[in-house]
């Protein structure tokens, strides 16, 4: 019942540079009745759950995982549109930026590292 989206983003390369962008807020809607009659359906997530929890599988609610790796030298701009949820929705998202650092011994001994420019933001619903 709930959507899933996961998605690696890789920039690999000296001066290498990449806009992430949307055409629109990510809208994040109550499901349905007919999804609320599953059995381990919980559309009330506490503040608990803000930290990571292997339960949250058994949930149905909607996620979303972002996996970035950006090598020495390289830029990654992450823009998305906002984050919209509504009512009783369900959310779960998780984003990793993992920005890298030229080896010490490396041809060019340089101190070049991965590059980020990101933004999360959200948009109260109706």
């Amino acid at each position: 019942p709930g959507d899933k989206l996961n998605l690696d983003i890789d920039v690999r390369g000296k001066g290498a540079m990449l806009a992430v962008m949307t055409q629109g807020g990510q809208r994040i809607y109550r499901p349905g009745e007919h999804f609320r009659r599953y059995e381990n359906y919980n559309y009330e997530i506490s503040a608990a759950l803000s930290k990571p929890n292997p339960e949250m599988n058994s949930l149905k609610v909607c996620q979303s995982t972002i996996n970035c790796t950006i090598e020495p030298g390289a830029t990654l701009f992450y823009l998305p549109d906002p984050t919209v949820p509504y009512r009783s929705s369900a959310f779960e998202e998780r984003r990793v930026f993992n920005c890298q650092f030229a080896s010490a011994a490396s041809d060019n001994n340089n101190n070049d590292q991965g590059s980020l420019i990101a933004v999360d933001w959200y948009s109260s619903g109706r």
